[in-house]
């Protein structure tokens, strides 16, 4: 977590010109998504190789032999690595306030990973905007070349994405524009609009009993219409 000298969440005009990280996602908002600038995994990566320099890729590996996993995209993928672990650190007695949020698709194999403190009005419109939309844009070419190339598996795979972004898409477009996440509600209130979205087992057992809670009109609180 980003602070400034107060030890709250660090704003733009905290950070100073030479911060050695650039490109600080502003809106809170990263993506399990090889390729992609804002993909979870290299942005970790580059800080390991910010802090360790040439010795990052031996640290990066030992990190993983410790963690037992093959790799760090791994660590955010398994149940019961990061956020289980995240969920843990960030609990105490019965509550629940984790800060890092996995929001994925109906099997989990598309996460964005958003940071609690950054949260506003606009972050569902921009998770749309700046990684679903454009993702499935990018499915929308890939889908017919795979079809002319009979590649069937890839195809499959391809189509099932495409089909569950879509869902995705829909889900956060249908909250946009009624969330109003206000962090003085707390974790569980704020995300209980939003509780469909959290797939790994951990998130699920946290959040579905409050979600359907609220959807049941039993959950109350500002963000929750």
């Amino acid at each position: 977590m980003l602070q400034n000298a107060d030890g709250l969440p660090a704003r733009i005009e905290d950070v100073p010109a030479d911060y050695p990280i650039k490109d600080i996602p502003w809106d809170g908002v990263l993506v399990d998504e090889p390729g992609h600038k804002r993909d979870i995994e290299r942005r970790l990566r580059e800080v390991i190789e910010i802090i360790w320099k040439d010795r990052a890729e031996a640290i990066e590996q030992e990190a993983c032999e410790i963690l037992g996993i093959k790799s760090l995209r791994d660590y955010f993928r398994k149940p019961g690595a990061f956020f289980a672990e995240h969920l843990k650190r960030y609990s105490k007695s019965r509550r629940q306030a984790p800060i890092y949020w996995p929001l994925s698709t109906a099997s989990g194999g598309y996460t964005l990973w958003v940071y609690y403190h950054r949260l506003s009005d606009q972050t569902l419109y921009a998770c749309v905007r700046d990684f679903v939309q454009p993702k499935l844009d990018e499915l929308g070419k890939t889908i017919p070349r795979l079809e002319e190339e009979k590649r069937l598996a890839d195809l499959r795979a391809a189509t099932e994405l495409r089909d569950e972004l879509e869902e995705f898409k829909k889900e956060l477009l249908e909250w946009a524009p009624k969330w109003k996440p206000n962090l003085n509600d707390g974790v569980l209130i704020t995300a209980c609009p939003l509780w469909r979205l959290f797939r790994l087992p951990v998130g699920v057992r946290t959040w579905r009993p409050a979600g359907r809670s609220w959807s049941a009109g039993t959950t109350t609180g500002p963000t929750c219409p």
